[in-house]
Parts: structure tokens; C-alpha cells; sequence
């Protein structure tokens, strides 16, 4: 007997199925890349980078790392200054903008105000 075209592409297609599940496997479960290497701290790539430009010795060194250590220190008092900053103006504009809304909007950015007043560990209110 004599195979028919539906036969013929009965075939063709159970090949497509096989190769389309075996492509969706191994999409999903295929090799994953590698996790990237963790990033340096800021002072210590800023310091291997004025090392490797500068070719400091060691007393250079030493002294220059104390230096990226009370530059680290500045930099992280600044950046809680800001985000400080940044809290309290947001909740100024909470304020400033309440009078504008009607009662469910009014509920809503309450909720939104006492979420960052309790991330921001303040009792601040207008």
C-alpha cells in the first residue's frame, strides 16, 4: 500500500511538534549564563584605578587609601542627606496637592504618605 499525502504530512507535522517541544525544552532549561562577578566597592576600584594610572608606592598607597576612605564617608552622609531631602519634599507635595482631590483619591495618597513616612522612619505629617 501506498503511503497518501495525508500520511506525507500527518509526518511532517509530528516532526515540526517534536522539534518545537524540544526547542521550547531546551529554551527553558537550557544553559543559563554565567551569574556576573559581584562589582567592587566604589573605594576599591576607585583606589585600583588611581594605582594602576598613578603606579603609586606603598607608602602612596596607604596614605591615598585612607583619603577614598573619608571621601567614601562624605559620599554616603551626602547621599542620606539627599534621600532625606528627597522624602520630605514628596511629602510636602502630598500636602500641598491633598486640598486638590476628591475623598478617594484623598484615602488613596494617604496610603501612598504613610508608607513613606513609615520608610523613611519619620512621623512628619502636613
Amino acid at each position: 500500500m501506498k503511503p497518501s499525502l495525508r500520511d506525507y504530512l500527518t509526518t511532517v507535522l509530528a516532526i515540526l511538534v517534536v522539534f518545537a517541544c524540544g526547542y521550547g525544552i531546551g529554551h527553558q532549561f537550557g544553559s543559563r549564563p554565567a551569574e556576573p562577578a559581584p562589582v567592587a566597592s566604589w573605594e576599591t576600584s576607585v583606589f585600583e584605578r588611581l594605582d594602576s594610572e598613578l603606579s603609586l608606592d606603598a607608602s602612596q598607597r596607604e596614605a591615598i587609601r585612607g583619603e577614598i576612605a573619608a571621601s567614601a564617608r562624605k559620599i554616603e552622609q551626602v547621599k542620606g542627606q539627599a534621600r532625606a531631602a528627597y522624602r520630605d519634599e514628596l511629602l510636602g507635595l502630598h500636602g500641598r496637592i491633598l486640598p486638590l482631590l476628591d475623598e478617594a483619591q484623598r484615602e488613596r495618597l494617604k496610603k501612598s504618605r504613610a508608607a513613606l513616612q513609615h520608610s523613611s522612619g519619620t512621623g512628619v505629617s502636613p
